[in-house]
């Protein structure tokens, strides 16, 4: 019987093993999606800022009568902030999207890796039953 019952153990730890790696997996993938929102509501919050920076200096410009030399300078230093924004933000998302690549590997190999000593458990068990039933017979 007791080799059963140390086999019965191994397949209860395997599966504790196994759920709490999927535990970690679905927290790893929440902490990836916050980030991503957060990346979201920076990029929208950078672009208000500008939107309105713009607006301030396009009515000062407006009420000082400035010539369109002013306005076209305008217009590139604001689209060229708007592309520095936007680069640092996609280089941000890139880095996590690898992250989130990587953590889904590992989570693939580590869970395969359990799922056979799981499976390698369940046969010890069986056979350590077999054994068990023909001790008794």
């Amino acid at each position: 019987m007791e080799k059963f019952e140390v086999a019965q153990r191994e397949v209860e730890k395997k599966t504790k093993e196994l759920e709490e790696l999927e535990d970690r997996h679905r927290e790893k993938l929440q902490e990836f999606e916050e980030r991503n929102d957060y990346f979201q509501t920076a990029r929208r919050a950078i672009q208000n800022i500008l939107d309105e920076k713009y607006e301030e200096t396009l009515h000062y410009l407006k009420s000082t009568d400035a010539d369109q030399d002013f306005y076209r300078i305008l217009n590139r230093e604001m689209e060229s902030y708007q592309m520095l924004s936007e680069d640092a933000l996609m280089q941000a998302q890139k880095i996590l999207e690898l992250e989130s690549l990587k953590e889904s590997d590992d989570f693939r190999r580590e869970r395969r890796y359990l799922d056979d000593k799981l499976e390698e458990a369940y046969l010890r068990r069986r056979i350590a039953a077999d054994d068990n039933n023909k001790t008794r017979e």
